[in-house]
């Protein structure tokens, strides 16, 4: 039985572009610390950001324009 992967999550922009690169299906985003520049990189690669925090959503929001935004949380 063969298993195929429906994509990839990367915690850094080079692998985003691993991701996008060599399975070439969808790419998850994702870092505790993006950076500006970070962000508007990625987007080549992503299909969707993951941001840790309300402020990093906020920052970064309109530099992810065009993506599936997503949030992470922790319960208390």
């Amino acid at each position: 039985m063969q298993r195929y992967m429906d994509g990839t999550t990367s915690s850094s922009l080079f692998e985003a572009r691993l991701g996008k690169e060599k399975f070439g299906k969808e790419v998850h985003a994702y870092s505790v610390a993006f950076s500006r520049n970070e962000v508007r990189q990625v987007k080549q690669y992503a299909d969707k950001i993951i941001f840790n925090s309300l402020s990093q959503l906020k920052a970064f929001y309109r530099d992810a324009r065009g993506l599936s935004i997503g949030i992470r949380l922790n319960p208390a």
